[in-house]
């Protein structure tokens, strides 16, 4: 399998963790940054820093989930992500992201199978 293939299936289960762990029993789920409530199945896995900065694009403390209107139309709704990450991480969890956001980080094949095992793994315990 490619490398390109098994990033996009690291990226799918990763989604649908990121979304099942805020989800209430009947499977909604509310948006990080405005508070609107969607099915897990329509909402999406939103990153404070951006997806592109692979050092972060599966830290489960830069993601949470946001509906279509704050990820894309508002491109992350940042400021009051912002702000509520902050509230719940704490400056010190800022400061966390801010230092893996300038690491370098080189992911093959292997890092992308165990991204995949771990996330279907911690899927199947939620």
């Amino acid at each position: 399998m490619s490398t390109t293939i098994l990033k996009k299936k690291a990226d799918a289960i990763f989604s649908i963790y990121i979304r099942l762990k805020y989800a209430d029993e009947n499977l909604d789920v509310k948006c990080f940054t405005c508070d609107k409530v969607i099915t897990y199945k329509k909402i999406q896995n939103g990153h404070f820093y951006s997806r592109g900065i692979l050092s972060l694009r599966y830290d489960e403390q830069n993601c949470r989930p946001q509906c279509y209107g704050c990820n894309i139309a508002q491109k992350g709704n940042y400021i009051e992500y912002y702000k509520r990450l902050e509230k719940e991480i704490g400056k010190g969890g800022m400061d966390y992201l801010e230092y893996k956001r300038h690491q370098v980080k080189k992911m093959g094949k292997a890092d992308y199978q165990e991204l995949i095992d771990l996330y279907t793994q911690k899927v199947a315990e939620l």
